[in-house]
């Protein structure tokens, strides 16, 4: 698939579900991997530092980054619709003035430097991985925190039969599709962005990884 197809169904698909995001994080707050993996950044250290959402959806990840200390945020998405839908939420918290959104493709567009660069179940939804994963590893300058599919042990196989069984049916609506990328390989692009593992922990079918820069990249 072209990327520009597959921007354009993701965008497609998540406008729709700008709403039910967002009435989902005011009911329940994060889900328990992204609970994880915003403890790894309060963990290593948030307060006081700049973050950049890839993906950020509705904001939810966003707007509790800036709760545990983070001092100014930028969201990127593909949807306009939650691209408006974290920009209301953002407002309406009390963040409107540290929080910036805009419509964007992460593995292709300008990103602006800063401290830690979060893909919360981002990378799942692009082809190519690498591209996204070398955009984003740049604009970093301390760390990179991701959620992923479970691709490996007993419940990569479970899951990968039934993602290409969800993709057979978003093939034939045109829908947008869920990668299970290979974890060595995503380890391998990061590292050969300057960047190496620190912390790693599942929560049913999803992995939270950190990383942080080890060296300027090659």
């Amino acid at each position: 698939m072209k990327s520009e197809d597959a921007s354009k169904r993701i965008a497609e698909d998540f406008d729709e579900k700008a709403c039910e995001f967002c009435d989902r994080y005011k009911e329940s707050g994060l889900s328990a991997s992204s609970k994880i993996l915003l403890g790894f950044l309060t963990d290593d250290g948030i307060r006081g530092k700049s973050l950049l959402d890839l993906g950020c959806g509705a904001g939810a990840f966003t707007l509790e980054a800036l709760k545990a200390g983070a001092t100014n945020t930028v969201g990127m998405d593909l949807s306009a619709v939650m691209i408006k839908t974290a920009s209301d939420l953002a407002g309406s918290s009390g963040f409107g003035a540290v929080a910036m959104f805009q419509v964007g493709n992460a593995a292709e567009t300008d990103l602006p430097a800063c401290d830690i660069v979060v893909l919360d179940k981002v990378i799942c939804c692009y082809p190519d991985f690498s591209k996204l994963l070398g955009n984003a590893g740049g604009a970093s300058r301390e760390s990179l925190a991701f959620v992923i599919p479970r691709n490996a042990g007993l419940v990569g196989l479970f899951l990968r039969p039934g993602a290409w069984l969800m993709n057979l049916f978003e093939k034939r609506r045109k829908g947008s599709l869920f990668y299970m990328h290979s974890l060595d390989r995503i380890d391998a692009v990061l590292k050969s962005h300057g960047f190496e593992q620190s912390r790693r922990k599942a929560s049913r079918i999803w992995l939270a990884f950190l990383y942080h820069r080890a060296h300027t990249p090659t």
